[in-house]
Protein backbone atom coordinates (compact mmCIF):
# COMPACT_ATOMS: atom_id res chain seq x y z
CA UNK A 1 0.00 0.00 0.00
CA UNK A 2 1.03 3.25 -0.81
CA UNK A 3 1.06 5.72 1.91
CA UNK A 4 0.00 9.10 0.96
CA UNK A 5 1.76 11.75 2.86
CA UNK A 6 -0.21 14.76 3.55
CA UNK A 7 1.81 17.85 2.91
CA UNK A 8 1.38 20.56 5.46
CA UNK A 9 0.88 23.92 3.88
CA UNK A 10 3.17 26.55 5.31
CA UNK A 11 3.10 30.30 4.77
CA UNK A 12 1.09 33.35 5.67
CA UNK A 13 -2.48 33.98 4.80
CA UNK A 14 -3.53 37.13 3.01
CA UNK A 15 -5.17 38.45 6.17
CA UNK A 16 -1.97 38.02 8.17
CA UNK A 17 0.02 39.86 5.51
CA UNK A 18 -2.44 42.76 5.46
CA UNK A 19 -2.31 43.06 9.26
CA UNK A 20 1.51 43.13 9.24
CA UNK A 21 1.58 45.75 6.48
CA UNK A 22 -0.95 47.89 8.39
CA UNK A 23 1.15 47.70 11.58
CA UNK A 24 4.31 48.68 9.68
CA UNK A 25 2.46 51.60 8.09
CA UNK A 26 1.24 52.85 11.47
CA UNK A 27 4.76 52.61 12.92
CA UNK A 28 6.18 54.54 9.94
CA UNK A 29 3.53 57.24 10.32
CA UNK A 30 4.22 57.67 14.03
CA UNK A 31 7.99 57.71 13.58
CA UNK A 32 7.76 60.24 10.72
CA UNK A 33 5.68 62.59 12.87
CA UNK A 34 8.12 62.28 15.75
CA UNK A 35 11.06 62.93 13.42
CA UNK A 36 9.37 66.01 11.92
CA UNK A 37 8.76 67.30 15.44
CA UNK A 38 12.45 66.92 16.24
CA UNK A 39 13.35 68.81 13.08
CA UNK A 40 11.01 71.69 13.96
CA UNK A 41 12.41 71.93 17.50
CA UNK A 42 15.96 71.81 16.14
CA UNK A 43 15.26 74.67 13.72
CA UNK A 44 13.64 76.71 16.51
CA UNK A 45 16.66 76.11 18.73
CA UNK A 46 18.99 77.12 15.89
CA UNK A 47 17.03 80.34 15.35
CA UNK A 48 17.09 81.15 19.04
CA UNK A 49 20.82 80.44 19.39
CA UNK A 50 21.70 82.47 16.29
CA UNK A 51 19.65 85.41 17.53
CA UNK A 52 21.31 85.23 20.96
CA UNK A 53 24.76 85.33 19.35
CA UNK A 54 23.76 88.27 17.13
CA UNK A 55 22.25 90.13 20.10
CA UNK A 56 25.42 89.60 22.15
CA UNK A 57 27.45 90.95 19.22
CA UNK A 58 25.10 93.94 18.93
CA UNK A 59 25.48 94.63 22.66
CA UNK A 60 29.30 94.51 22.33
CA UNK A 61 29.01 96.89 19.36
CA UNK A 62 26.89 99.23 21.50
CA UNK A 63 29.41 99.20 24.35
CA UNK A 64 32.26 99.94 21.93
CA UNK A 65 30.53 102.52 19.69
CA UNK A 66 27.75 103.94 21.84
CA UNK A 67 24.97 102.90 19.46
CA UNK A 68 23.37 99.93 17.73
CA UNK A 69 23.52 99.46 13.94
CA UNK A 70 20.76 101.19 12.03
CA UNK A 71 18.12 99.51 9.90
CA UNK A 72 19.99 99.94 6.60
CA UNK A 73 23.07 98.27 8.02
CA UNK A 74 21.16 95.33 9.50
CA UNK A 75 19.17 94.50 6.36
CA UNK A 76 21.96 95.29 3.91
CA UNK A 77 25.17 93.55 2.89
CA UNK A 78 25.77 90.58 5.23
CA UNK A 79 29.56 90.74 4.85
CA UNK A 80 29.53 94.37 6.00
CA UNK A 81 27.23 93.60 8.93
CA UNK A 82 29.28 90.57 10.00
CA UNK A 83 32.46 92.68 10.01
CA UNK A 84 30.75 95.52 11.82
CA UNK A 85 29.52 93.42 14.75
CA UNK A 86 32.21 90.71 14.58
CA UNK A 87 30.31 87.50 13.81
CA UNK A 88 30.21 84.79 11.16
CA UNK A 89 27.94 85.60 8.19
CA UNK A 90 26.23 82.21 8.49
CA UNK A 91 24.56 83.35 11.71
CA UNK A 92 22.58 85.93 9.71
CA UNK A 93 20.69 83.26 7.74
CA UNK A 94 17.63 81.57 9.23
CA UNK A 95 17.28 77.76 9.03
CA UNK A 96 14.48 77.71 6.42
CA UNK A 97 15.72 80.62 4.33
CA UNK A 98 15.49 80.02 0.58
CA UNK A 99 18.66 78.77 -1.10
CA UNK A 100 20.99 81.66 -1.88
CA UNK A 101 19.81 83.86 0.99
CA UNK A 102 22.74 85.64 2.62
CA UNK A 103 20.92 87.79 5.19
CA UNK A 104 17.60 86.91 6.83
CA UNK A 105 17.31 90.24 8.64
CA UNK A 106 14.51 92.32 7.11
CA UNK A 107 12.87 95.68 7.61
CA UNK A 108 10.28 95.25 10.36
CA UNK A 109 7.94 97.72 8.59
CA UNK A 110 7.74 95.72 5.36
CA UNK A 111 7.30 92.28 6.90
CA UNK A 112 3.82 91.64 8.33
CA UNK A 113 3.05 89.22 11.16
CA UNK A 114 1.37 86.77 8.78
CA UNK A 115 4.47 86.35 6.61
CA UNK A 116 5.21 82.78 5.62
CA UNK A 117 8.94 83.27 5.17
CA UNK A 118 11.58 82.46 7.75
CA UNK A 119 13.04 85.89 8.59
CA UNK A 120 14.45 87.92 11.45
CA UNK A 121 12.72 91.32 11.75
CA UNK A 122 14.91 94.15 13.03
CA UNK A 123 13.42 97.29 14.56
CA UNK A 124 15.83 99.99 15.71
CA UNK A 125 14.30 102.27 18.32
CA UNK A 126 15.01 105.98 18.57
CA UNK A 127 13.51 107.66 21.63
CA UNK A 128 13.00 110.93 19.69
CA UNK A 129 10.79 110.19 16.66
CA UNK A 130 10.67 113.80 15.40
CA UNK A 131 12.45 114.76 12.18
CA UNK A 132 14.82 112.65 10.08
CA UNK A 133 15.88 109.45 11.75
CA UNK A 134 18.92 107.67 10.29
CA UNK A 135 18.31 104.88 12.77
CA UNK A 136 15.21 103.71 10.86
CA UNK A 137 16.31 104.76 7.37
CA UNK A 138 16.92 101.63 5.24
CA UNK A 139 19.03 103.64 2.77
CA UNK A 140 21.51 104.69 5.45
CA UNK A 141 24.35 102.17 5.86
CA UNK A 142 27.33 102.18 8.18
CA UNK A 143 30.17 100.67 6.18
CA UNK A 144 33.20 98.97 7.66
CA UNK A 145 36.62 99.22 6.09
CA UNK A 146 39.84 97.88 7.51
CA UNK A 147 42.95 100.02 7.79
CA UNK A 148 46.47 98.66 7.31
CA UNK A 149 46.57 97.28 10.85
CA UNK A 150 43.31 95.37 10.31
CA UNK A 151 41.53 97.59 12.80
CA UNK A 152 37.93 98.27 11.77
CA UNK A 153 37.11 101.85 10.83
CA UNK A 154 33.42 102.72 10.56
CA UNK A 155 32.61 105.10 7.72
CA UNK A 156 29.17 106.70 7.88
CA UNK A 157 27.59 106.87 4.45
CA UNK A 158 24.10 108.12 3.79
CA UNK A 159 21.75 109.13 1.03
CA UNK A 160 20.85 112.01 3.33
CA UNK A 161 24.24 113.71 3.77
CA UNK A 162 22.57 117.10 3.87
CA UNK A 163 21.03 116.17 7.21
CA UNK A 164 24.25 115.06 8.91
CA UNK A 165 23.70 117.64 11.63
CA UNK A 166 20.50 115.80 12.56
CA UNK A 167 21.98 112.29 12.96
CA UNK A 168 20.81 110.53 16.08
CA UNK A 169 22.07 107.29 17.53
CA UNK A 170 20.15 104.02 17.59
CA UNK A 171 19.75 103.56 21.31
CA UNK A 172 17.83 100.27 21.40
CA UNK A 173 16.27 97.63 19.17
CA UNK A 174 13.84 94.73 18.93
CA UNK A 175 14.42 91.55 16.95
CA UNK A 176 11.53 89.22 16.23
CA UNK A 177 11.32 85.81 14.61
CA UNK A 178 8.57 83.26 14.12
CA UNK A 179 8.65 80.19 16.34
CA UNK A 180 7.95 77.32 13.95
CA UNK A 181 6.51 74.96 16.57
CA UNK A 182 3.92 77.40 17.92
CA UNK A 183 3.51 79.73 14.93
CA UNK A 184 3.87 82.79 17.17
CA UNK A 185 6.35 85.67 16.90
CA UNK A 186 9.01 85.95 19.59
CA UNK A 187 10.30 89.42 20.41
CA UNK A 188 13.69 90.05 21.98
CA UNK A 189 14.76 93.53 22.98
CA UNK A 190 18.14 95.09 23.59
CA UNK A 191 19.38 95.65 27.12
CA UNK A 192 18.70 99.38 26.75
CA UNK A 193 15.05 98.92 25.79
Amino acid sequence: MRKYLRLKKTGFTVVELIVVIAIIGILLLVSTNVYNGYQVRTRDTTRENNIKIVINALERHHVKNGEYPNLGTMVGDPANLAKLIGIDEKLLVSPLAPTGTTNSFVNYLTTPDNTATDVYRYEPIDPDPSGYNRCKDPSYVDTVYFNRRSAPVVILASAHLATVHNLRKCESFKISYKNEATGTWRYISSINN
